[in-house]
């Protein structure tokens, strides 16, 4: 079976959760086994370029079984606590990252590193009211509470600013980042919000955005609160044994 899936708005990886929740529950809808699917093609337009393509390697068939445009079926705040994580993982071992961005992801980076996705900016502002107020020291908190307990080789940050990695950094000495353009200066809003929505359709935000999930994915314990890049990390890891929720 092949299945085609359209998903043109939400964030990068708000559309990602969109796809896989959309086929698994088409899948139970329709009484198919995930195995049974052969083929997923992706698509987010954006004026005739699909914007997947950035970072997907795949090649659009000339008929599907089915094309399914996204639908939102529920909001996953503790992934790794929900049965459908087994299935999305089976879903995504269908669908391939391209090489060029996997070649990027930091190479000091394994099953003894500690990931933390700290999400701040715009994310109070537009979800405060749905899942939570976070600053700076909510995670801080949760990355002492997790060293406390455990000796890492290193611990690598995915943050949306620049503020929040240079405040760790001041605190430990083993932090490693990605070196992607895209962040913000400061850990508020501050029109980040705006540039974000300016630059989704470009090659650089898809690509520094996967580069930092792949990277988490490739640790062996995070720390997160809420957050679909660190959800897609859970979803497509095969390291991560272990997840701190703050």
């Amino acid at each position: 079976m092949n299945i085609k899936v359209i998903a043109n708005n939400a964030g990068i990886f708000a559309r990602v959760m969109l796809i896989v929740q959309t086929i698994r529950y088409y899948c139970v809808d329709n009484g198919i086994n995930i195995d049974d699917i052969k083929n997923i093609y992706v698509e987010s337009d954006n004026n005739g370029y699909n914007l997947f393509d950035y970072v997907i390697e795949q090649v659009e068939l000339p008929n599907y079984d089915v094309v399914l445009p996204v639908r939102l079926h529920k909001h996953y705040t503790r992934l790794t606590e929900d049965v459908d994580l087994h299935f999305f993982k089976k879903i995504f071992n269908k669908i391939k990252v391209k090489d060029s961005v996997l070649n990027i992801v930091n190479n000091n980076i394994c099953k003894d590193t500690l990931g933390v996705h700290i999400r701040l900016t715009d994310m109070n502002t537009l979800h405060g009211d749905s899942y939570g107020v976070r600053n700076f020291e909510t995670y801080l908190n949760g990355l002492v509470s997790t060293t406390n307990n455990k000796v890492f080789k290193n611990i690598f940050i995915a943050s949306d600013n620049i503020e929040s990695i240079n405040k760790l950094k001041e605190k430990y000495d083993i932090i490693i980042n990605s070196s992607i353009s895209n962040r913000h200066n400061s850990e508020s809003d501050d029109g980040y919000c705006d540039y974000q929505l300016e630059n989704l359709m470009t090659e650089k935000m898809w690509v520094d955005s996967f580069v930092d999930m792949l990277s988490l994915s490739m640790c062996g314990e995070m720390v997160m609160g809420v957050s679909s890049l660190s959800n897609v990390s859970i979803i497509i890891s095969k390291t991560l044994n272990k997840i701190h929720y703050v």
